[in-house]
């Protein structure tokens, strides 16, 4: 096989490397235009004795520590002392998912072996699945952009499994996750007030709090697709789809700016980007996740 030897950059002209410098920062297009890793491998998940046991340990316990502060900061458990456990309860356990984004970050994410759960216990059986916005909606959302001359703007939630509420009476203890053992008493067991990530009834818990969120924000449901939402201000229609803790704004500059603040005043966000940016990132690559 013979090897390239062409130097690519010298033949790219100015706004082929404006271009490119673009993809880069947003979407990381291929390994080798330096999106922090060298092959997409890296990408994949990692178990946590495995990135203990390598050269980043250092930047992986950072962000064990700022995993520790986001559950503290969302009120995810309340200390339970052992000896006050009700009869038969039964103690999960967790395990932790390291995983390198695109850039180069890291996240450090403790997941609860929802597996281990038990119907009618742990969740019931109306509860673990909850709608996306299907892609005909998306597409018909798109055109009415086009044709409307709106923007639109992508938001996702921080830690979104870790806003939802048990609305079943359910009671689900954990024991202290790995590596959290110098925060918890040794004694002491952690009842979940809110929904992690891991456990069957999440997505659904999520959503009820996103469905509360558009409520106080007075925007309407859609009959025909649950995860079409819309609210007609001085400035015009403005429409919101989700899927999952990802959701696209769309309407005049005015109303897309107003619904958006509003959102991001509801959760902890950040904002994905315009909606350039989404056409030229593909992003409903998000969609099938």
């Amino acid at each position: 096989m013979l090897q390239a030897t062409i130097k690519y950059d010298d033949q790219l002209t100015e706004a082929e490397k404006q271009y490119y410098s673009t993809m880069n920062e947003i979407c990381n297009v291929g390994a080798a235009l330096g999106g922090g890793f060298t092959h997409t491998s890296e990408l994949g998940p990692m178990k946590y004795k495995e990135v203990m046991a390598g050269a980043e340990k250092g930047g992986w316990k950072k962000k064990i520590g700022e995993e520790y502060e986001r559950m503290v900061k969302y009120g995810v458990w309340r200390e339970v002392p052992k000896i006050c456990l009700p009869d038969g309860a039964k103690i999960m356990s967790t395990t932790w998912l390291m995983k390198k984004k695109w850039n180069g970050t890291k996240r450090a994410g403790i997941n609860a072996r929802g597996y281990k759960q038990k119907d009618g216990q742990h969740y019931t059986s109306h509860s673990i699945s909850a709608p996306v916005t299907n892609d005909v909606t998306i597409r018909i959302m798109l055109v009415l952009m086009i044709m409307g001359g709106w923007i639109g703007e992508l938001v996702d939630v921080k830690g979104a499994f870790l806003h939802g509420d048990f609305t079943d009476g359910e009671e689900i203890y954990i024991e202290t996750p790995e590596r959290f053992e110098p925060w918890i008493e040794p004694e002491h067991v952690l009842l979940l007030l809110e929904t992690i990530y891991g456990l069957k009834q999440a997505a659904m818990a999520f959503w009820r709090k996103l469905l509360q969120a558009f409520r106080y924000m007075k925007l309407e449901q859609s009959r025909t697709d649950p995860c079409l939402y819309f609210k007609w201000t001085e400035h015009g229609l403005t429409v919101t789809i989700s899927w999952v803790d990802n959701c696209l704004i769309m309407g005049p500059t005015k109303g897309v700016t107003e619904v958006k603040q509003k959102f991001l005043d509801s959760f902890d966000c950040k904002e994905i980007g315009n909606m350039d940016e989404y056409i030229r990132c593909q992003l409903t690559r998000i969609w099938d996740e």
